[in-house]
């Protein structure tokens, strides 16, 4: 569910953008270079890429201070299903490149980079100890 934004809408023709917002501990949805709305619970997105900034990660290894470089581009998805074979992602911009598919194995758990699109997409949020933190689940392509 998207919390409007200064009275904006969402437009589900065009794809969104999608970025965890440190000062409001939830994501927040920006479409055409506004931001729309914000996701205080869940969302899901379909036919998504993941996007970093490279001059933007650069730019926070450099000053040790985060800023939005790193987002998920879909389009919002409505339907009520649920997500199938997903596995969880993560973005760190001091040891990552890109987001990071990680599988569970009997050997431990292996780091994927995500190189490709992928069908579906649920962004949610967790309460945790130490507050508010993102979690991804991307489908497998």
């Amino acid at each position: 569910m998207i919390e409007r934004y200064k009275g904006r809408r969402v437009d589900g023709a065009k794809k969104v953008s999608v970025y965890w917002n440190l000062h409001k501990q939830c994501f927040s949805v920006r479409q055409g270079g506004l931001v729309v709305g914000h996701v205080p619970t869940m969302l899901m997105l379909r036919d998504v890429d993941f996007v970093v900034n490279a001059r933007g990660r650069d730019r926070v290894r450099r000053e040790r201070r985060k800023n939005v470089h790193a987002y998920v581009r879909g389009y919002v998805d409505l339907a009520d299903e649920g997500i199938t074979d997903a596995r969880p992602v993560t973005y760190n911009p001091y040891v990552d490149n890109t987001f990071v598919e990680h599988s569970k194995y009997d050997c431990g758990t292996v780091q994927t980079p995500v190189a490709d699109s992928r069908p579906r997409v649920l962004l949610s949020v967790a309460n945790t100890e130490w507050g508010k933190s993102p979690r991804i689940f991307a489908e497998r392509a």
